[in-house]
């Protein structure tokens, strides 16, 4: 071979991208900005993941051979044993079943064949629209007024979705899904986004096989990084998704639009940032309705029968309303508080009651007294400047104070309660964490996702946060990541001792497993014995 040709595979990569340009420049029509008004987004014909395998994957997937995983994830959901009998490890749906659907009827018979998935695309593109024409119907204050009042008790209720029907909300306002937003989302979305996500959001674009982790797959309605703990079915705000639009995605494919000079000198501006969530929202919506209703039908087997005229309507309500809701501000996760309401006197007051002690002691035990109080709890330096108000000698304010505690030691007393919480983060992730992220996640342990992808716990030395490295980012995703094998940890997080070394409930604890998992990267900012246990062979 002559040096510097392309190898096999290179050559299918470049064919491969060579392909996806055609595929962009027909989605085009042309020079304009915008689809063709003809275009459809077609119903879904690749098989609904109800439930991912137990059986985890052997490797991660090969770039190109991303359709080959929900082949493998179809031949676990259809497995058999030796004696040929269903053996089955995960459940998956084959939509191409409703093209020839035997429907139940009300009086629990059965109706002829029906050409099911047609009338499902229709009544779909009836609410939803088309990419030139995208829209979310069936959610203004007058349709929600007239809803079945058995659908609003028994449905909505029940998944803490319900409202006042004589008083509705106003729900395409705050989600910003009005037909003007989403048509310029959809003609953002086409320029930046269709070529990983795919023209339904299906996470199936051109590029997709070639990118690892895949692109989102919005249409089962669950995102990763979100900060909402509230309604069940958790989504995320507005502003999560803005946040994902603005800095990326660390460590994957997933492009900063506006993160150039904290999104003021950004790639888009706000406006179009806002467009293109609203968007992602619609597809989000329109995918789960699609999901959902089509699951509803293999219901039909346990005497569930299907009304498509009523089901799409209630289900568009019903994932709308999971929306709206999660981006209600009672449904964001609140962090926990180090220093609860009313208890910053009761704290200040055993310091203050102890003053006099303070200034016999000597410097050194002076500080090491004051270690004992402050390692305790994860306290920030803001917290110990509070605590030790009228303590600090500072005789350059007006207020002359003198005291036992010089404003240097301030930074030394945050240093070390710093690393006792360290310390704490520590124990308990080795406690709760440490058999997803194996050797702190620098040894693999694959798993399927929801999705039907590959997914492998993140590999904390490293320093890259996919949901975001600011440290409320890390206790959001404490509380659970959607989607994936990532519980929420937090009840266990939060079990302590007292000093009588009796059970106590200590809602800071996740504080101490974030601000670990934020130094686990960086040996030096590690306390002595944790880095050596954590870098043996760099000590």
């Amino acid at each position: 071979m002559v040096k510097g040709l392309l190898s096999s595979r290179q050559s299918v990569r470049w064919l491969v991208a060579f392909a996806g340009t055609v595929v962009l420049l027909s989605l085009a029509g042309g020079c304009g900005t915008g689809y063709s008004p003809d275009m459809v987004y077609g119903l879904r014909d690749d098989v609904l993941i109800v439930a991912a395998p137990k059986t985890p994957p052997t490797r991660m997937d090969p770039a190109g051979a991303f359709p080959e995983l929900i082949q493998q994830v179809t031949a676990l959901a259809n497995r058999k044993n030796e004696a040929g009998q269903p053996d089955p490890d995960g459940d998956v749906f084959d939509p191409a079943l409703l093209k020839s659907w035997t429907p139940l009827k009300e009086d629990g018979s059965k109706g002829p064949p029906t050409n099911i998935a047609d009338q499902l695309r229709d009544r779909i593109q009836k609410f939803f629209g088309t990419p030139a024409g995208p829209k979310v119907d069936g959610i203004d204050v007058a349709t929600l007024k007239n809803l079945n009042p058995d659908f609003v008790n028994q449905v909505l209720d029940g998944e803490g979705l319900g409202f006042d029907v004589d008083n509705p909300p106003d729900v395409v306002a705050p989600l910003k899904l009005s037909k003007p937003t989403l048509a310029k989302g959809s003609e953002l979305y086409r320029r930046h986004c269709l070529h990983c996500h795919g023209l339904t959001g299906n996470g199936r674009g051109p590029t997709a096989p070639w990118v690892n982790p895949h692109p989102r797959d919005y249409r089962r309605g669950k995102f990763k990084f979100i900060s909402a703990e509230k309604p069940k079915n958790r989504k995320p705000s507005r502003e999560d998704l803005l946040r994902v639009l603005r800095q990326g995605i660390e460590g994957t494919s997933m492009p900063a639009f506006g993160a150039i000079s904290g999104g003021a000198f950004g790639v888009l501006p706000d406006e179009e940032l806002n467009a293109l969530a609203s968007y992602v929202m619609h597809l989000s919506i329109r995918g789960q309705v699609e999901f959902e209703v089509m699951l509803a039908f293999r219901g039909e087997a346990e005497g569930r029968p299907v009304k498509l005229e009523e089901a799409v309507p209630q289900t568009v309500v019903k994932v709308a309303m999971e929306w709206y809701k999660a981006s209600a501000p009672d449904s964001q996760i609140k962090p926990a508080v180090v220093i609860a309401a009313g208890e910053e006197e009761k704290l200040r007051g055993e310091l203050l009651a102890r003053k006099a002690e303070l200034e016999k002691a000597k410097p050194e035990d002076r500080i090491n007294e004051l270690e004992k109080f402050f390692n305790a709890r994860p306290y920030s330096e803001a917290d110990i400047e509070t605590l030790t108000k009228g303590l600090v000698d500072d005789i350059t304010t007006t207020d002359k104070v003198e005291g036992p505690i010089k404003p240097a030691d301030l930074k030394e007393l945050y240093k070390r309660s710093h690393h006792a919480s360290v310390e704490r983060g520590y124990q308990k992730f080795v406690a709760t964490c440490a058999g997803c992220h194996l050797d702190y996640g620098r040894k693999d342990k694959l798993d399927w996702d929801d999705w039907g992808t590959i997914a492998r716990p993140a590999n904390l030395t490293l320093g890259i946060y996919r949901g975001g490295r600011r440290p409320v980012d890390i206790y959001w995703r404490l509380n659970g990541i959607p989607g994936s094998s990532m519980p929420s940890n937090v009840d266990a997080l939060t079990k302590g001792k007292d000093k009588d070394g009796k059970d106590q409930l200590q809602p800071w604890g996740v504080w101490d497993v974030v601000n670990f998992v934020h130094a686990l990267p960086y040996p030096r900012m590690l306390p002595d014995k944790v880095a050596d246990a954590v870098y043996p062979h760099q000590r």
